[in-house]
């Protein structure tokens, strides 16, 4: 029946039985989390916005490292103990927004992130939030993307695909397969730092904001 339902309605009922486990999970992702913040590298006051924010440990985080965050998501759920984990302070504001449509003016802000948000999509949305993300971010701001990769032995891949499969959403097959360099190849963004994660399940992606034609660099791994 699940399978019937539009993505909003399936991603609000999954993320609404992952609230109470949520962050008991996520305390497995500190490392990445500080390693955005060391990456995005930016002065006290920056604007962040943090696309499908879940719970908002990352936008809370960054905003207690002085930046001025906005954190979104689709689920309203989540959302709302989002809001319960700020403790009623002003930075960063929450809201229940589509990520594909945020409404915020171009250039807004200063860092996009999108953290592991894109394999819990269809694959006609990933692009629409990349681009979203691009537009609403500064020209050569940083954008984010912290999602799942595939491990280059095929044993360990195997046994990481199934463990990660118990828990991942109807979305993440086909976002293996088509894997994370694909999108970021349709909207020019393979530059910048690129860090792995769990034996290489996840990868870390910190690229400039480019213009469409507009040369980049490869990768440049994390020392």
């Amino acid at each position: 029946m699940e399978e019937r339902l539009n993505h909003f309605e399936y991603n609000n009922l999954l993320f609404k039985r992952l609230v109470p486990i949520y962050d008991l999970v996520a305390v497995s992702l500190r490392a990445i989390r500080n390693d955005i913040i060391k990456n995005i590298n930016l002065k006290p006051g920056s604007k962040v916005i943090d696309l499908a924010c879940g719970t908002g440990t990352q936008a809370i985080k960054l905003a207690q490292n002085g930046h001025v965050v906005t954190g979104i998501d689709i689920s309203p759920d989540m959302v709302s103990r989002a809001k319960r984990k700020n403790k009623g302070a002003n930075n960063p504001v929450f809201k229940i927004k589509n990520a594909t449509k945020t409404s915020y003016p171009e250039s807004s802000f200063d860092v996009s992130i999108i953290s592991f948000a894109l394999h819990d999509m269809p694959h006609s949305m990933r692009r629409e939030v990349i681009k979203e993300a691009k537009r609403v971010t500064r020209p050569n701001g940083k954008i984010v993307i912290v999602d799942y990769s595939k491990h280059s032995n095929r044993v360990t891949r195997k046994l990481l695909y199934y463990l990660t499969k118990t828990w991942e959403s109807r979305y993440y097959d086909n976002f293996l397969d088509k894997g994370l360099d694909y999108y970021l190849r349709q909207e020019n963004m393979l530059s910048g730092v690129k860090k792995n994660y769990f034996w290489g399940e996840v990868e870390m992606i910190v690229s400039l904001n480019k213009k469409a034609g507009e040369i980049v660099a490869p990768h440049e791994k994390i020392i």
